[in-house]
């Protein structure tokens, strides 16, 4: 078992982690099953008595608000709640694992820890002596739990990716780029221009079809002003413009401006990039979906580059089909080449 622990008192704003990775049971490594559950399901262990008091408030708060990004109403994760009683074998291979512990013997105490009951696992203990006590440690931890969660779903898509590699596009990514990406099987060509290459991928689900794309492109690295969020968008604007259309006559793509495209700093295998999120539609269509665009530098070629990815599924929510694209972006590395 490979135990995170966070050593941290409920009223601390610090989210200290320090890892342990230790056997199970005598110093024998146990053979766990594979998780179960969907991409983004958490499940939450918690009394019932406690399910709509300060504690259960504030789990929902945490884990189940809105994502932002989207154009219909998701949340962060797909909470289940279920009693201490009923976290039985079966569920205890859960993905994600919340597990609320609410009694007087307990001191304060919240910690992480990896495959517990289930390869690939992730598993949250929160310990409190009252409800009130129970509430201000999920809040206090609430949103760095949220970014480790979001990562480990992340990091499973790209573990499987990793199992079904398009070996020849995966080449001419590099190629293109300078930079390697885990882009699996199925996804197929849109558009090569000297500085633009897009892939498509259409997943028929009975009558619909959900469409994932990934676009990247390349230009000159002039000053810091190129990760404003105006340029960043502008820059999208005008290369959507030329490259992203439909077959309505005059359509093109860009940025939908009623919903404000939110942007993050972020790190990116090692490199400072920027992550901007929101929603895009088509001009002269009744077309429109989630973006997130990635633009970081590539250094040695003094160059800016961009993985821009997005959905169009109007039949569907959205969340899970944007993230496997979000973890085909966040892969990016650059290609060591050998001399």
């Amino acid at each position: 078992m490979q135990k995170v622990k966070l050593l941290l008192p409920f009223y601390s704003t610090l989210f200290l982690i320090s890892i342990l990775f230790v056997s199970c049971g005598n110093g024998n490594f146990k053979v766990l099953p594979d998780i179960t559950g969907r991409p983004g399901d958490l499940l939450v262990v918690i009394d019932t008595a406690y399910k709509n008091t300060q504690s259960g408030e504030a789990v929902m708060k945490q884990f189940a608000s809105e994502q932002y990004g989207l154009p219909q109403r998701e949340p962060l994760f797909n909470v289940v709640m279920v009693p201490h009683k009923a976290f039985t074998k079966i569920l205890q291979s859960s993905r994600n694992v919340l597990s609320v512990n609410i009694h007087s013997k307990y001191s304060p105490g919240f910690s992480i820890q990896k495959e517990v009951w289930a390869r690939g696992q992730v598993v949250i203990n929160v310990f409190a002596p009252d409800d009130a006590t129970a509430s201000k440690i999920i809040n206090a931890n609430g949103p760095k739990t949220v970014s480790y969660l979001q990562k480990a779903e992340v990091e499973r898509w790209q573990q499987h990716f990793a199992k079904i590699p398009d070996t020849k596009k995966i080449q001419e990514i590099e190629n293109f780029l300078g930079f390697t990406l885990a882009l699996p099987t199925g996804y197929l060509p849109m558009l090569k221009k000297e500085n633009y290459l897009s892939l498509r991928q259409d997943k028929r689900i009975g009558e619909h079809i959900i469409t994932q794309c990934i676009s990247m492109w390349h230009y000159p690295f002039v000053s810091d002003s190129t990760f404003t969020l105006s340029n960043i968008i502008t820059v999208r604007d005008s290369v959507t413009k030329k490259y992203q259309r439909s077959v309505a006559k005059n359509a093109y793509m860009e940025v939908y401006k009623e919903l404000p495209a939110l942007k993050n700093e972020i790190n990116l295998n090692g490199m400072y990039a920027t992550e901007v999120r929101g929603l895009w539609s088509m001009v002269n269509d009744f077309m429109g979906g989630p973006f997130v665009n990635y633009t970081f530098v590539d250094e040695k070629n003094a160059r800016v580059i961009c993985i821009d990815v997005y959905v169009f599924a109007p039949q569907f929510d959205k969340r899970e089909y944007l993230r496997e694209l979000e973890a085909i972006a966040l892969s990016a590395k650059p290609v060591l080449r050998e001399h």
